[in-house]
């Protein structure tokens, strides 16, 4: 390392380095306030954008509330189509698949939980959508939809709900071993016990009277 003897030379080899340097100096730092002004930007939209679904959301509880099926659908629309990557917008579409069901409209209902289940990181909505989704095939009796459903399941959430649905699965299958197999672990994992229990053990003993 070149050491200075005096605070000339020093100024001096500073001067010539600012000389050189000064313009790749300016760019890094600008390029630097961008960065940093960009990332605020950012932080600050999305921000903004979970407090707007955030009320878009409340006014949707509030005509659910008032049975406005048509307010309902219009804010759940709204979360979907402009927070689609919210939990609010998963949110919205489970109830909207909820309401299709009850009136009967099983297209829209596969419509909204196809959406819940694709759209959510949140291991637990992910979950329930999974959980609906396949009730739904079963009970129309699409037997590879349902199957198709279930692979893509992951095991980190609800898996007692999510072995109950196989075993109705390979039940209606008459696969009565993995139907058997499929019950006895929801009731290994289920954290409620005496809930769950009674339920599977009534699918259990159907299970021994068909063997």
């Amino acid at each position: 390392m070149e050491i200075y003897r005096t605070e000339e030379q020093q100024l001096d080899a500073l001067r010539q380095f600012w000389k050189k340097n000064h313009k790749f100096i300016l760019f890094t730092l600008g390029m630097t306030l961008v960065g940093v002004l960009g990332f605020k930007f950012l932080q600050h939209h999305k921000d903004s954008e979970r407090y707007l679904a955030s009320q878009n959301f409340n006014l949707l509880l509030k005509s659910h509330e008032e049975n406005d099926l048509t307010t309902q659908k219009n804010k759940a629309d709204e979360l979907i189509n402009q927070y689609g990557n919210t939990s609010y917008a998963t949110l919205a579409a489970l109830m909207q698949a909820k309401s299709a069901v009850d009136q009967k409209n099983y297209d829209e209902a596969i419509k909204q939980l196809t959406f819940a289940q694709t759209q959510t990181s949140v291991q637990e909505l992910k979950s329930i959508a999974t959980v609906r989704l396949a009730r739904l095939y079963l009970a129309q009796e699409k037997w590879d939809e349902v199957e198709k459903v279930l692979k893509q399941a992951s095991n980190s959430g609800y898996l007692t709900l999510l072995e109950e649905v196989k075993g109705d699965y390979y039940l209606f299958k008459q696969d009565l071993i993995k139907a058997r197999d499929a019950y006895l672990a929801a009731i290994d994992n289920d954290p409620s016990k005496a809930e769950k229990r009674p339920i599977l053990r009534m699918k259990l003993e159907e299970i021994d009277l068909k063997s």
